[in-house]
């Protein structure tokens, strides 16, 4: 199986807008959280939450807070749909290490976010299903 960067690609458009959502600032101010993303499918890459500002690094890092382990394929359609990453999490067909605090912070940053730049998130949603079928 090849590798892609579409998960990689979504996780950098999210912290785009993270970055440039204040409303979202006291979640991640005096905080320093690294999750990591071991997703089938693609290479590793993390997300390193600094203060009040985040960053995508590829590769692996030796002590990250979270780890997200899913086939690369399912991730893309949870990161789109709230309610089936609910499903997936339930079926065990994607793995979570790490305290579910700041796991759960994560998801919250998030919806948050998305609930903050709906055009974008919505546009993004809805061709879910095209982005889902290019290679």
């Amino acid at each position: 199986m090849g590798t892609t960067v579409k998960c990689q690609l979504a996780i950098r458009v999210f912290v785009f807008f993270l970055n440039r959502t204040p409303q979202v600032r006291d979640m991640m101010e005096g905080r320093h959280k690294i999750l990591q993303f071991d997703l089938d499918g693609e290479r590793p890459f993390h997300l390193v939450l600094e203060g009040t500002k985040a960053r995508v690094v590829r590769g692996a890092t030796a002590e990250p807070d979270v780890v997200f382990e899913a086939p690369a394929r399912l991730f893309l359609r949870m990161m789109l749909d709230t309610a089936l990453a609910d499903e997936a999490y339930v079926n065990k067909k994607y793995e979570v290490y790490g305290a579910p605090s700041d796991a759960t912070r994560f998801r919250t940053l998030g919806e948050r976010v998305q609930q903050h730049h709906p055009v974008v998130f919505g546009s993004l949603k809805k061709l879910g299903p095209v982005i889902m079928r290019v290679s």
